[in-house]
């Protein structure tokens, strides 16, 4: 209970110093109140709002999650002991991290996308066709690789991105994202 506590204080904390930031770099003509765009309804942001790397972000954020779930629930049928409860922190964290995603993606007007894109569903598809040590050797790998891109995608989003809620997005997810990127490259370090 005092850790969701503690996560939910930092996560508003880090939200109220994200607006801050951006109010005192606004130019003062830009922090008066505007019309809602007709496109739009009070509480959905305008999508013109977003850059090509916000939608990217977007986008790469989703697919990850569904990689991770995807290729986890295989590791928990073919995998070996040592990856068993990483598999299920995956499942779970990755989990959560859409269910957070996807009301973002609803105020902005946007669809996440149902596919795991090219890359992902190549290592889905590997992963179905291995078992034993092959599996464990691919699925680590996979994490490793998923997780260093996962990484780079959050922090370019966290630099170049422009919109509020996916920048506090990555800022709340990203030190998971790292976790995990240990964790994997301990795993791999196990052989």
């Amino acid at each position: 209970m005092k850790s969701i506590h503690f996560r939910h204080i930092r996560s508003v904390s880090i939200l109220i110093l994200s607006l801050i930031s951006l109010a005192s770099v606004l130019p003062t003509s830009a922090q008066t109140t505007s019309p809602t765009p007709a496109n739009t309804s009070p509480g959905q942001l305008d999508t013109s709002a977003l850059n090509t790397v916000d939608r990217k972000f977007l986008t790469k954020a989703a697919q990850s999650d569904m990689s991770e779930i995807k290729t986890s629930q295989l590791a928990l049928k073919s995998s070996q002991n040592p990856q068993l409860q990483f598999a299920r922190e995956m499942i779970q964290a990755h989990t959560e991290s859409s269910s957070k995603l996807k009301p973002i993606a609803t105020r902005l007007g946007l669809e996440l996308p149902k596919s795991l894109g090219t890359e992902n569903q190549a290592l889905v598809n590997q992963l179905k066709t291995l078992s034993g040590t092959s599996f464990d050797r691919a699925y680590r790998k996979g994490q490793t690789n998923g997780h260093t891109k996962t990484q780079a995608v959050f922090e370019t989003e966290l630099q170049q991105g422009m919109n509020t809620q996916l920048k506090a997005f990555a800022n709340e997810i990203l030190p998971m994202v790292s976790m995990h990127l240990q964790m994997a490259k301990s795993l791999t370090a196990m052989r």
